[in-house]
């Protein structure tokens, strides 16, 4: 469709020509391709052919039904894509969020703060995942989950005095992601190829028995298939092995299921050669080999699991990892430098009193530019001399934080907002422990 063609599309999309709202309905479905085909770029598509045949406009669901704009009724085997695993249209779902977005739709998990879904989720997840992973640690996607448990397997081998243990081994054909990083663990090679092969990395072969069993019954297939990852161990060093991770069963790749038995002996070499265990239990989590977790399903403890879709039945983008007590007490035990840190790092909270030995006028630290503070990943507050001379006024000082914040907060607050923040600052114990 031309340009003009697709404006007159986007213009019947808002309104009739009496100028009355047009429904969703009212559109036809070529014209929604033409607005699709000119605007959106799907992820993982054959660009050519999606241009030449048009995409299927779904739209609405029910139950295990998806419906089309044609009026087609089809039966979702997918689960949209492995994560609608309770169905559609759940009215005790949309209750739920509704409720929930209007209490609070968001707020930080920075600074000392939590909420109570996020309490009782992660009390939820610690009841049905296997026992021994008893914390959460939460993401936006199975993508951020895995690129998390990079960080974390790493961070967690430092901590112990080992930071050469940075390989982690996968397999072929695994999917683990999207991102850079979690798409260099996992073994898609038309991924890799895509910018997407980082170092630290190395891939086995997957217990595939249509490729790799042959004449192997069932129990010498697994033993066997599970003797490539102590082979690949060894070739590397168990010294330069971080973690492997595996998908239950493999989805992407080919909805690889394994041999009886094939985890049970992963996790036996992964002990002996004291490496850490990792489930992807993106696709396979919540129920969908019987038990809330395949890891149940195989009689296997992993070290972290990773999960997402099925978390929030597809309604929301949200991953989460559960942790094992073994690394999470190494992380947290070792705060603050053993935290798993985000953006800012919180410097001196505790006191805004001037030091002597600033660089300012008048032996002040000179307030930064929010470049500074994004640059240093730190925010810098000032300090006093033991003699409390020369001393920054603290309301003036901190309405001028705010005010510097600019975008980085609320972008419609006034000048009676600056000073109650200073007001309330000014309030506080500047000596206790209040800020963290």
């Amino acid at each position: 469709m031309t340009v003009s063609g697709t404006s007159t599309c986007r213009a019947r999309a808002r309104k009739q020509p009496d100028g009355a709202n047009m429904t969703f309905d009212e559109i036809s479905t070529n014209e929604w391709r033409a607005l699709d085909s000119a605007h959106h770029m799907a992820p993982f598509t054959d660009y050519g052919d999606l241009r030449q045949k048009g995409a299927r406009i779904i739209t609405h669901a029910e139950g295990h039904y998806i419906y089309d704009s044609d009026g087609n009724r089809i039966l979702d085997g997918m689960a949209g894509l492995w994560c609608v695993n309770v169905g559609y249209g759940r009215p005790e779902l949309v209750e739920a969020a509704a409720t929930q977005m209007a209490k609070l739709p968001y707020y930080n998990n920075f600074f000392r703060t939590s909420n109570q879904p996020v309490a009782e989720l992660s009390a939820k997840l610690a009841e049905i995942t296997p026992d021994g992973l008893s914390n959460v640690f939460y993401a936006n996607s199975g993508s951020e989950a895995n690129d998390t448990i990079i960080r974390m397997v790493r961070h967690y081998w430092a901590l112990e005095g080992k930071p050469e243990k940075r390989v982690i081994i996968s397999r072929e054909f695994g999917y683990h992601g999207s991102t850079i990083m979690s798409a260099s663990l996992g073994g898609l090679k038309g991924m890799h190829d895509q910018a997407a092969n980082e170092p630290g990395f190395a891939h086995i072969r997957p217990p595939y028995g249509f490729l790799h069993q042959g004449n192997q019954d069932e129990a010498e297939f697994a033993a066997n298939a599970a003797s490539w990852l102590e082979d690949k161990i060894i070739e590397i060093g168990a010294s330069n092995v971080a973690a492997f991770v595996a998908e239950p069963i493999q989805g992407a790749g080919g909805v690889i299921v394994p041999p009886a038995g094939y985890f049970k002996h992963i996790q036996e070499i992964c002990r002996r050669h004291d490496i850490l265990f990792v489930a992807d239990e993106v696709i396979t989590g919540f129920g969908r080999t019987g038990k809330a977790f395949a890891a149940q399903t195989f009689e296997v403890v992993p070290d972290l699991i990773t999960v997402a879709k099925g978390l929030t039945n597809g309604a929301l983008p949200m991953g989460a990892v559960a942790i094992g007590e073994r690394i999470y007490q190494q992380i947290t035990g070792s705060a603050p430098e053993g935290g798993i840190e985000h953006v800012l790092d919180l410097d001196g909270l505790d006191d805004l009193d001037l030091d002597d030995s600033g660089d300012g006028p008048h032996g002040q630290r000179e307030v930064p530019s929010m470049e500074d503070v994004m640059a240093e990943e730190r925010v810098y507050f000032l300090r006093t001399d033991s003699d409390g001379d020369d001393r920054l006024d603290k309301h003036e000082f901190v309405r001028h934080f705010l005010e510097s914040m600019g975008d980085f907060s609320v972008l419609n607050k006034t000048k009676e907002d600056l000073d109650q923040a200073a007001f309330a600052c000014e309030e506080l114990d500047l000596n206790s422990n209040a800020f963290g």
